[in-house]
């Protein structure tokens, strides 16, 4: 890849993260950051964005599969420090295909801490039943710790969701000022950042708020239209 990028007239980076990670092994000769788009299944009609009309689960979400990137058990860790109460108020519901060695560990944790009755670990589920599971949930958590572009985290904003996420970048960079971050590794920060947020309704709704002013930032349309108008320039340069 780096023999490909330096033999390169430009090179598409889709985070600045990314380009940051490796600007120092290469030579570039010009550069862009074309964020990717959230698919149009994920940016719910105009009606679906009153909270009236949604059925919420009151529930905490998280997507993604059982890979040690994800730190699935650190959530799991977090959630087991909230009451009894607050943990029949808000069910964990967790989403993603079924991994080893992690996927035994976050069920051994679960069973040895009697967490059963409040953890749902539904495994994997059609694509297209994601978004109404982004926005049904009370809370959505992010809470992986090596990403290039955070597809699924992009897919939570585009469903208006509240959200809390890492730290590591590149999760700030695209979540902006619309989340809450906490340090991925340690369970007590996370459980900090579930613990401020489901105590305020209000919060929730503005964090809901501020997704969806978001999500139009990120639309396949202007990724197209940015990269037509990167290989436009390249080429012309090169005529």
């Amino acid at each position: 890849m780096i023999r490909t990028m330096n033999s390169a007239d430009h090179i598409i980076f889709i985070s600045e993260y990314a380009k940051n990670s490796i600007q120092n092994l290469l030579k570039i000769k010009s550069a862009s950051i074309i964020y990717h788009g959230i698919a149009k299944n994920f940016v719910p009609s105009n009606v679906t964005n009153n909270p009236e009309k949604i059925k919420k689960n009151n529930c905490i979400l998280y997507v993604s599969r059982f890979e040690p990137y994800k730190n699935r058990l650190n959530v799991i860790k977090a959630y087991s420090k909230l009451s009894k109460k607050e943990r029949l108020k808000n069910k964990l519901v967790i989403v993603g295909e079924f991994m080893e060695p992690k996927y035994s560990l976050c069920v051994n944790y679960i069973n040895d801490n009697n967490l059963a009755p409040y953890i749902d670990i539904k495994g994997k589920v059609p694509y297209e039943e994601l978004p109404l599971l982004y926005q049904q949930a009370s809370l959505f958590v992010f809470a992986s710790s090596c990403e290039n572009c955070p597809n699924i985290l992009l897919e939570a904003i585009g469903c208006g969701s509240a959200v809390i996420a890492s730290k590591t970048e590149p999760m700030p960079e695209f979540a902006r000022d619309s989340a809450l971050y906490f340090n991925e590794l340690d369970p007590d920060s996370i459980y900090e950042k579930l613990k401020v947020v489901l105590d305020s309704d209000v919060m929730i709704q503005e964090m809901r708020n501020k997704s969806i002013a978001l999500r139009e930032q990120y639309s396949w349309e202007n990724t197209a239209l940015l990269t037509w108008q990167c290989l436009k320039f390249i080429g012309d340069k090169n005529v």
